[in-house]
């Protein structure tokens, strides 16, 4: 592949990032998505260094366990849902790193839409190495326990990271929907003028030629005005858009 060709495929990439995923600004640049032929595992620290973004869980450092959070507490769903259609989903995860004498357990999120996961520093406890694993390297109670805990941190983190980019999701399908409107109202006003404007020059008509014509006058003014209230409704509350 072309350095070109390897630019528009970035491109392209960051275009639709964009779109599935308004809230989630790093992967809108084309910079996050170039690769080299090594792609050594990538990840970073968000800029207000509460979590750390990465191309896969695989790719935390001196990663030892990792599980969805559904899978180690009860949790009777797997993900919530990030747009009205219901077709992606924001999973909890629970990811263990051995760090010096220390293992840490952290919450994080994984989008079902995209390679893409989390991990939230501000949700995370610690438990001595030597409790954590047994001599067979299995995980111990104690770190069972530990992983049981920040599941339910990790299901509310992602719980509010879906419902953000519903938010969002809403928000954009209302500004298409208004774009509409505002195309219908554009073409009607022309419509309403132009027949105006025939009213005018063929001069008098008969009452019953002057009834249909006010009617259909009326008609598409009161379109126009349900038009505009309806702009007006998601302008203010976006979430109608759903309803």
């Amino acid at each position: 592949m072309t350095a070109l060709n390897r630019l528009n495929k970035a491109r392209a990439e960051a275009a639709k990032w964009k779109e599935k995923q308004p809230t989630y600004t790093h992967y809108h640049d084309w910079r996050a998505h170039r690769r080299n032929s090594t792609h050594a595992p990538r990840f970073g620290f968000a800029p207000d260094r509460k979590y750390m973004w990465l191309d896969s869980h695989k790719d935390a450092p001196n990663i030892r366990n990792f599980a969805h959070a559904d899978e180690c507490a009860r949790i009777d769903h797997r993900g919530w849902f990030a747009d009205d259609y219901q077709d992606e989903t924001i999973r909890g995860t629970v990811t263990v790193m051995r760090l010096g004498k220390w293992a840490y357990i952290v919450a994080g999120v994984t989008y079902s839409n995209c390679d893409c996961d989390s991990l939230h520093w501000d949700s995370i406890e610690k438990v001595p190495a030597r409790e954590a694993w047994d001599d067979r390297g299995d995980k111990t109670d104690a770190l069972e326990e530990a992983m049981r805990s920040i599941a339910y941190q990790a299901d509310s983190i992602a719980e509010r990271a879906a419902e953000k980019d519903r938010e969002a999701w809403q928000k954009d399908q209302a500004e298409q929907a208004i774009e509409g409107l505002r195309d219908d109202i554009a073409t009607a006003r022309i419509a309403i003028r132009t027949l105006a404007k025939e009213i005018k020059a063929h001069g008098t008509f008969t009452p019953a030629v002057c009834t249909a014509l006010s009617a259909s006058i009326r008609k598409e003014w009161a379109q126009v005005q349900k038009w505009r209230k309806r702009i007006e409704d998601l302008t203010d509350r976006p979430y109608l858009i759903s309803i």
